[in-house]
């Protein structure tokens, strides 16, 4: 119960998800059978098992032949994931459950009596939605793809994270299709009458992302109208037109102007209309796959033709930016063309505003893209432009560094700042320029040459100087900066000049074979008062000192030397730059910032957290999950720590911004509010939640009614409980969040006071005992809390509340 912290936020997705879609009938069977049990319920026999290759594409055929007795043969055609294949099924035979996808890679014969339920030995390879797969076939006029998440697929689908072996589970496909079968049976009916269909076939049969793709005109279209074209398609676990057609009818009725002109046919054939532009329409039954298309050339190729040359692209542009941002077909995803994109603008006339883009350089951009995912074993949120150093792409530099530095065991975190070459430096002065009013450049120069006068380098020396990066770092040596150095000999001017510039005191020590420095710098107090008293201002004016040392073709601070020599006698170091990328899945290459931390302890917490929300939403959805069929974190081999990571790239041909996470946004949460401090907000809702819903219904007394006294003591008795748990009070944030979770007294409001865990209850003068009570607690040498009472209510407190 320590997770309801998260609970309220995933059900609104969940719910602001389901609302609004589209409608029909005849779906889903209100029990998902059961692997184990042969008296589960069959599934209708429309239903089918489409097979893929662990979400990915592969280049093999096979089939897979379940031989059961002479009354049922199931043959399975084992086909990539960008052509999902259809099951035959015999009308005697039951299924495991409705639709799961198997993935196998390999032919196979299993052979049972004719008492058992059919089933698969591959079940812990199922996955309960299909990846996308207009992604792998994108013909090469395509400048626009948009890819659309299925709900069930962001739920249960392997995405290449660390819960994908868990997914593939028996058990937790099982859950999932249950939770399904649940929300559709007890939810649906608070869905408003008119979306009920809609809804209901939203969640049972739409089995894939829904992706669209704009195609320019291509060049047979030269002397027409030079319209692109709309491609649309989404797969499904029906197989007959007639169904999709009560959904397509139940959906057009949401939308006035959208007209169902040819229902689909049993050749696959339809159309629609929407206000007044005909929109092709093909349901492939071997497939369950819709497709729908928009063009209004005259000359354009008829949907057949464009289907059949739906072959697979392996090398099309899109491909390079899908892997890095997710790579299992299954997330959100929005690419385009900018160079395909002004053409077309420049055939439907847009010159001026063609003339204007161009001019920013984003004609020689391959690619804009936006998704989140799953890729290189970790999820992301992500935007890319992939673009050269030109136009308004000079502003930023063009970073690329192998990030060499060895850091001591136990690295867990790391800040970095990539540096610009002179030549960065050169071309930001070539793209500002033109930008800046004569005055103002000016000004500009004007600071470069001051900062030459005091450092007796120009600002492309002190680029030439340091690099590629400054990084502040933490492991077993503690807390260090270490900053690059390019060039020796102006790093030695640098250094001379600012000691004698600024009058600074300056020692070198050789220690452990490395040269240390030690600065000594006094700076004038801010403090200009001559009525300070003397002993303040000793205070006030005292030094600061830095120390570094030299290690490495490195420069490496600290607060205190020792911190220093214990990362250079450190045994056993490791490249930061492989941490980066084998332990937190970024690539800090190209990174101008980068922050990235290890947090311990996190997948299993968030393990154990998804494990009592499918609890939850079973119990929610009546479809119980049992627990004791999952495997332990330990059984899933998850790491010991989390890998969280921030980075804004600017490299020669990118720039790009992404989050980086294991398994959702939220885990982020974890570390950056503090593992603690999250459990600490879970462990309070589950501790006070029940205790004050119990509370509030007590009647009221002419005095301090007992519903009142129970929910004081509940407060009291929480925080004493929340202190011993976490050996603190709570913080301001921690505060925050536990007196907004809870219920409140009646006529009466609740503060607590951060760090002090002192409680004030303040009843309005409506109230039947208008006042105010604080509770302060003390800790007792037995390490007990023992609170003591003020406020005008203290005295007609009872000794539970306040011990007298």
């Amino acid at each position: 119960m320590r997770h309801n912290l998260f609970l309220s936020i995933f059900l609104a997705l969940l719910f602001n998800i389901v609302a609004p879609v589209i409608q029909a009938k005849d779906v889903l069977p209100s029990k998902i059978a059961n692997p184990r049990d042969n008296n589960s319920p069959a599934i209708p026999k429309d239903s089918r098992q489409t097979v893929i290759e662990d979400s990915q594409t592969s280049g093999n055929d096979s089939s897979t032949t379940i031989t059961k007795d002479s009354s049922q043969t199931v043959t399975v055609d084992i086909q990539p994931s960008v052509d999902n294949s259809s099951t035959t099924i015999d009308s005697s035979q039951t299924i495991i459950d409705d639709n799961p996808t198997i993935v196998d890679d390999s032919s196979a014969s299993i052979t049972k009596n004719s008492s058992q339920t059919v089933t698969d030995n591959t079940i812990q390879h199922q996955t309960v939605a299909d990846p996308a797969y207009l992604r792998t076939t994108l013909p090469e006029s395509a400048f626009i793809y948009l890819r659309v998440p299925n709900l069930w697929g962001l739920l249960g689908a392997p995405s290449g994270n660390i819960f994908d072996k868990l997914l593939r589970t028996e058990a937790h496909i099982k859950a999932i299709l249950g939770i399904r079968s649940g929300i559709i049976e007890h939810f649906l009916p608070h869905v408003p009458a008119d979306l009920q269909d809609t809804t209901k076939f939203f969640l049972a049969e739409i089995r894939s992302p829904l992706e669209l793709a704009i195609l320019a005109p291509t060049s047979a279209q030269a002397y027409g109208p030079s319209i692109p074209e709309v491609l649309l398609t989404v797969t499904f676990n029906q197989s007959e037109p007639a169904a999709i057609n009560r959904a397509l009818q139940a959906l057009i009725t949401q939308f006035p102007g959208v007209d169902l002109l040819v229902p689909l046919q049993k050749d696959g054939n339809g159309q629609l209309a929407a206000f007044g532009m005909p929109i092709q329409m093909y349901f492939d039954t071997t497939q369950h796959r819709l497709f729908l298309r928009l063009s209004l050339s005259n000359n354009a190729k008829s949907l057949q033709q464009r289907l059949a040359e739906l072959t697979p692209t392996p090398n099309h542009p899109i491909h390079t930016v899908e892997t890095s941002i997710d790579a299992s077909g299954q997330g959100l995803l929005m690419w385009f063309s900018p160079a395909k994109l002004l053409k077309v603008a420049e055939r439907l006339g847009r010159f001026r505003e063609v003339v204007m883009l161009r001019a920013t350089g984003l004609a020689e951009a391959k690619a804009i893209a936006l998704g989140m995912g799953g890729s290189g074993g970790k999820q992301r949120i992500k935007m890319l432009l992939d673009m050269p150093q030109v136009g308004l792409r000079k502003l930023l530099p063009g970073l690329h560094s192998d990030v060499p530095f060895m850091a001591a065991p136990g690295l867990d975190t790391v800040l970095m700042l990539g540096l610009p070459t002179e030549k960065d430096i050169a071309h930001f002065e070539d793209a500002i320029r033109p930008m800046m009013s004569t005055s103002n450049y000016q000004v500009y120069e004007a600071g470069k040459a001051q900062l030459e006068q005091a450092t007796g380098l120009n600002i492309g020396q002190l680029a030439a100087t340091f690099g590629g990066e400054l990084l502040a770092l933490h492991d077993q040596s503690g807390y260090y900066l270490a900053l690059g150095v390019r060039d020796q000999t102006n790093y030695n001017t640098l250094l001379t000049n600012l000691v004698r510039t600024f009058k600074l005191q300056h020692e070198t020590r050789e220690l452990l074979g490395t040269k240390f420095h030690h600065l000594k710098i006094i700076l004038p107090s801010e403090v200009d008062d001559p009525e300070m008293p003397g002993l303040l201002r000793t205070f006030v004016d005292q030094p600061t000192h830095v120390y570094w040392a030299e290690d490495s073709g490195y420069l490496l601070f600290s607060d205190v030397p020792q911190v220093l020599m214990d990362h250079i006698q450190a045994f056993k170091k490791r490249s930061v730059a492989n941490w980066l990328r084998d332990k937190q899945g970024v690539d800090p290459s190209g990174a101008l910032l980068l922050a990235s931390l290890s947090s311990k302890g996190v997948p299993q917490f968030l393990y154990h957290f998804h494990l009592w929300l499918l609890t939850y939403l079973g119990d929610l959805t009546n479809h119980p999950v049992d627990l004791f069929t999952f495997p332990s974190a330990r059984d899933l081999n998850l790491p010991k720590a989390g890998a969280y990571s921030v980075q804004f790239t600017s490299s020669p041909t990118q720039v790009a911004l992404e989050l980086v996470y294991e398994s959702n946004p939220l885990d982020v949460l974890l570390t950056v509010g503090g593992l603690p401090t999250v459990a600490f907000a879970g462990i309070a809702a589950s501790i006070a939640i029940p205790a004050f819903l119990a509370s509030i219904n007590e009647p009221k007394a002419v005095e301090v009614p007992p519903g009142t006294i129970k929910t004081i003591v509940a407060i009291r008795n929480q925080l004493e409980e929340l202190y011993m748990l976490m050996e603190k009070y709570p913080s301001t944030f921690e505060a925050d969040l536990l007196v907004d979770r809870l219920p409140m007294l009646p006529d009466a409001t609740l503060n607590l006071e951060p760090d002090t865990g002192v409680v004030t209850i303040n009843f309005s003068e409506t109230s039947d005992h208008p006042g105010d009570l604080i509770l302060v607690p003390s800790r007792t040498l037995q390490n007990n809390i023992e609170w003591t009472c003020q406020g005008s209510l203290a005295t007609a407190m009872p000794a539970e509340v306040c011990p007298q």
